[in-house]
């Protein structure tokens, strides 16, 4: 994990692309002013680094992580709609203290969140933001019925208080 600006972001990586530790996450930029995390595949990033390398970006890895956080640092949120893939992401710019969470248009790879007044936490699953310190277990009764006769629930419910889904796209 790495902490900036009381932000943490952490990951497990299964490597797949690129399976050396260069490649691990958080991912910084060559730069250091930006850091990814990153769950999913890109299909295309092959095509992607090309079309980067075209505008001057420089890789010092073979990963789609790599790729992911130089398409976001060149086109920022327009980055999401050139990404063919199943994804969940969060892209912090430590410069501007920002950040940028997506996902892929389909939800393939869902991103939850909590937030309150004093913390965001989010992730790609839901176990590790109950487990954060002070954020609360409450189940939501409320969409128990949606949930046992869909076996789901709709954009950004879920079945625990104030903890959301982030929308598909």
């Amino acid at each position: 994990y790495t902490e900036v600006n009381n932000c943490i972001l952490g990951s497990c990586r299964l490597r797949v692309h690129d399976v050396s530790a260069a490649a691990d996450q958080p991912f910084h930029s060559q730069c250091g002013k930006y850091t990814i995390v990153f769950n999913g595949a890109i299909y295309n990033f092959r095509e992607l680094r090309e079309e980067l390398k075209h505008l001057g970006a420089s890789f010092y890895t073979s990963s789609d992580t790599e790729v992911i956080l130089q398409a976001i640092i060149r086109w920022r949120e327009k980055a999401f709609e050139k990404l063919d893939g199943m994804f969940a992401i969060a892209f912090l710019d430590r410069l501007n203290s920002t950040l940028i969470l997506g996902r892929d248009r389909f939800g393939t790879k869902p991103l939850y969140y909590y937030i309150d007044d004093t913390r965001m936490v989010f992730s790609s699953e839901i176990k590790p933001i109950l487990s954060f310190p002070g954020v609360p277990r409450n189940v939501n009764k409320d969409f128990l019925p949606e949930q046992v006769a869909f076996q789901t629930l709709a954009p950004p419910n879920t079945l625990f208080k104030d903890v959301y889904v982030l929308q598909p796209g």
